[in-house]
């Protein structure tokens, strides 16, 4: 059957809670309202990309999805590999 819609709930969805963890994230590191106050700039500029590159690529699928949905799941699994072979490290 035709899954071009589920693919596209599911994007949304994702992007969505991205967004959501994102601003979560974005809110607290903020002026260090929640963190430690000699928590480095620089890791929280890292952990914001971080926090940044699913929703992104959850959201350009979306598009993709409507004329190919397995294009837009390849993108997705980009992501994870991504993910994998380049995690997150605090340094």
């Amino acid at each position: 059957g035709d899954t071009r819609y589920a693919t596209i709930f599911y994007a949304v969805t994702v992007g969505l809670l991205g967004v959501v963890w994102a601003g979560a994230w974005v809110y607290a590191s903020h002026g260090h309202r929640l963190l430690e106050p000699h928590y480095p700039a620089a890791d929280i500029r890292r952990i914001t990309r971080s926090v940044l590159i699913t929703p992104v690529v959850f959201v350009a699928s979306i598009p993709v999805a409507f004329f190919e949905v397995d294009l837009a799941r390849l993108i997705w699994a980009t992501l994870a590999l991504y993910t994998v072979f380049f995690p997150y490290r605090a340094r």
